[in-house]
């Protein structure tokens, strides 16, 4: 399925940091600087245009479970930019859904979604957003997106995600370990590291 949605997004640092969402973008942290108060409504000429390749939801259990995250989104008042409806009248279709104005505490920012929706949050600083993201109960993996390395370096070191790509997304190679920190997981896969999943230490003590 090919979904468009239109969003206006800002220049600037942007961090996204799923840290447990299954690597859906879930919630992109934007620095104030770059933050700009969206129109209500959003004109459909007022960003870019998102074009998404995107399947259906597993199944009824996790349709209704994203829709509910969706709703919970419109009930805390975090404000919907884009989407939030299902697609259709078969299948499991969710629009790609995008929400501003999000506060750390709401449900869509501290649970796990598994499902087409991001979160727009802004920061002052770097130590803002680390600190912020480390409170999440996930540590998955995190993106930078900046024109400034030391500004990268310094998220990659302070942020607790087993994986933290700096301007890109999603990029995999089977000699680099992946894996969670806190509660996204334990071990590696890939690498080096992933070998400790298939073997087991033993400990032999000999008397002489």
């Amino acid at each position: 399925m090919k979904s468009a949605s239109v969003v206006p997004v800002p220049p600037g640092d942007v961090i996204g940091m799923p840290l447990g969402h299954l690597l859906d973008v879930d919630p992109a942290h934007v620095g104030e600087q770059h933050h700009r108060p969206f129109p209500d409504p959003v004109p459909h000429h007022a960003g870019v245009v998102l074009v998404l390749d995107r399947g259906p939801q597993v199944d009824q259990d996790q349709f209704n479970k994203v829709m509910s995250y969706i709703e919970s989104g419109k009930q805390e008042k975090a404000k919907l930019l884009a989407g939030g409806n299902r697609v259709g009248d078969k299948g499991y279709f969710i629009e790609p859904t995008v929400f501003a104005d999000v506060q750390d505490n709401m449900k869509i920012a501290q649970e796990e979604i598994f499902g087409p929706v991001m979160s727009i949050m802004k920061f002052k600083d770097i130590s803002e957003v680390v600190e912020r993201a480390n409170k999440s109960l996930y540590g998955l993996a995190a993106a930078v997106w900046t024109k400034d390395i030391t500004k990268a370096h310094a998220i990659a070191d302070g942020v607790r995600a087993g994986t933290v790509w700096v301007n890109c997304y999603d990029v995999f190679d089977a000699g680099a370990p992946f894996g969670g920190f806190k509660q996204s997981g334990i071990g590696r896969e890939l690498g080096e590291y992933a070998l400790s999943n298939y073997t087991e230490v033993k400990t032999v003590t000999v008397r002489m």
